[in-house]
Parts: structure tokens; sequence; C-alpha cells
């Protein structure tokens, strides 16, 4: 009689896995807004703040285009020293690029373009301070954006028309 209850006791744990459900991770309510995913697994959605599009003369010709955000640094702050996690439900998570923020005067800028005339053959345009994201899937419709260990400083996300901030403390 022990034997058959430790035989049933056995094979209850094995296929225990199968029947239980995968608990499905929190997904971001609102298309296109990003969310820091904490140590928890919780989300907390950056800072949405207008970005300013300016260009400034390089040379003779060419001209760097910069993207500004108001105020010195962004309202959530973060930990440096591991890696950070991102959410966004997008159908394109490949045209969401992340850039470091330089202070200028009262707010931030990143440098993300550079324009210069090739001749009579029209205009060189080149993307610049891009930092590169590993994007995988994250639920059903959503992504995950991990970024590797940042150095303290501004960031911020630029999606379409809109910048989503976040910074990094020591």
């Amino acid at each position: 009689m022990l034997r058959l209850a430790l035989w049933l006791v056995c094979i209850c744990l094995v296929s225990w896995p199968a029947f239980a459900q995968e608990a499905k991770p929190l997904e971001p309510e609102s298309v296109g807004v990003l969310y820091y995913l904490s140590n928890d697994h919780s989300l907390k959605p950056l800072p949405k703040e207008p970005p300013k599009r300016t260009t400034a003369g390089k040379g003779l010709a060419s001209v760097n285009t910069f993207v500004q955000l108001p105020g010195p640094a962004s309202a959530l702050r973060l930990k440096s020293g591991k890696d950070l996690e991102f959410v966004v439900t997008s159908s394109t998570p490949e045209n969401i690029h992340l850039y470091p923020f330089m202070p200028k005067g009262k707010d931030r800028r990143a440098l993300v373009g550079t324009s210069s005339p090739k001749g009579f053959r029209g205009v060189s345009t080149q993307q610049l301070g891009r930092i590169d994201l590993a994007i995988s899937k994250y639920g059903e419709g959503s992504y995950r954006l991990r970024m590797k260990a940042p150095e303290p400083g501004e960031y911020g996300f630029i999606v379409g028309f809109n910048a989503f901030s976040f910074g990094v403390d020591p």
C-alpha cells in the first residue's frame, strides 16, 4: 500500500507542470507608450515629453540634427549597474530608437543625424547616436527592449513624434 501511495505521489509531481498554467506577463494598456519593466515584473510608464527637433550648422554646408527635451533631467530615475528592460506595444518595435541626451542650457539634447550635400547628386544623410537594443517578444502583443547596463546619464526613446525619457543614477 505504501508503494502504491509513493508511486501516485511521484506521478502527480512529475505531471503537475503540465496542468499548471503559465502566468501571462502584464502588458501595456496603451499602444506606443514605453514602460520600465521592474524586477518584480510590474510596469512603470516613462514620462512622455514633447520633443523639439533643431538643427545646427557643422561646417560650410553640413547640418547636424538634434532632438531636444525640456528640463535638465527626466522625472524617472533608475539605478546603474544592470541591464534595463522596457516594454512597448507596437507593430514596429524596430522603429523605436534610444538616444543619450546631454545637457544644453536648461534642456537636454541628443544628436540624431547629420546631412551634407553631395554636389549635384543630392544630400547625404546619416543617423547618429542611436543605442543598440535587444528586442524580443513579450506576451501576446508587446515587445521587450533590453538596454545593456547603461552609464549614468539622461536617455530618451524617440517613438514617432513622441519622446519617453529616463535618467540613470550611479
